[in-house]
């Protein structure tokens, strides 16, 4: 899970370097990113790329729960 808040100042370039990887290995993913984010629509980009279909939320409360419905899933 990867969640990005509203940061106007930090860039959070070492969680953005993760969520790459993550992304890249193919590992199951839950992301968000606040709509106030500043890497926000970088975020949501790049990942169209490379996990077509995977949804960004915009809140923490819809991050949580999306991980919780995938942990549910994957038992």
């Amino acid at each position: 899970m990867f969640w990005f808040p509203d940061s106007p100042t930090s860039h959070q370039p070492i969680a953005l370097y993760e969520l790459g990887m993550a992304a890249a290995e193919g590992a199951a993913l839950v992301v968000g990113a606040n709509l106030e984010y500043v890497r926000r629509t970088n975020v949501v980009a790049q990942l169209s790329h490379v996990r077509p279909g995977l949804h960004v939320h915009s809140t923490l409360a819809d991050t949580v729960e999306a991980c919780r419905a995938a942990i549910r899933a994957a038992r």
